[in-house]
């Protein structure tokens, strides 16, 4: 599992910089676009501050999306309940108030 959450990783930087120079390709050719646009005098609104915020925003839910995937579903409190419990039910003493001393069923 290691090496797929590494290989994850990796593809996921590569997307990143592939998405970075992409659109910095499509910000560079907005800018020519809208010069020859001012060329003619339209009144057409130059959208690279669209493109800025779309961007802004894929990235945003690409990193909360991540973070969704990749926070645990329980707390580490659970887990060490859990576990406690387990111990209890094979019959295991346990120490439930952390003084290093077992405690007495």
């Amino acid at each position: 599992m290691k090496f797929l959450k590494w290989l994850f990783i990796l593809l996921g930087l590569a997307a990143l910089i592939a998405g970075g120079a992409m659109l910095v390709n499509v910000v560079w050719d907005m800018g020519k676009l809208m010069a020859a646009v001012r060329g003619y005098n339209t009144g057409v609104k130059d959208p690279t501050m669209r493109i800025y915020y779309t961007a802004g925003f894929a990235a945003l839910g690409g990193l909360l999306l991540g973070w969704g995937f990749g926070l645990p579903s329980r707390t580490g409190r659970a887990v060490r309940n859990q576990y406690r419990t387990d111990l209890e039910s094979k019959g295991l003493i346990v120490d439930r108030d952390g003084d290093g001393k077992a405690d007495r069923a």
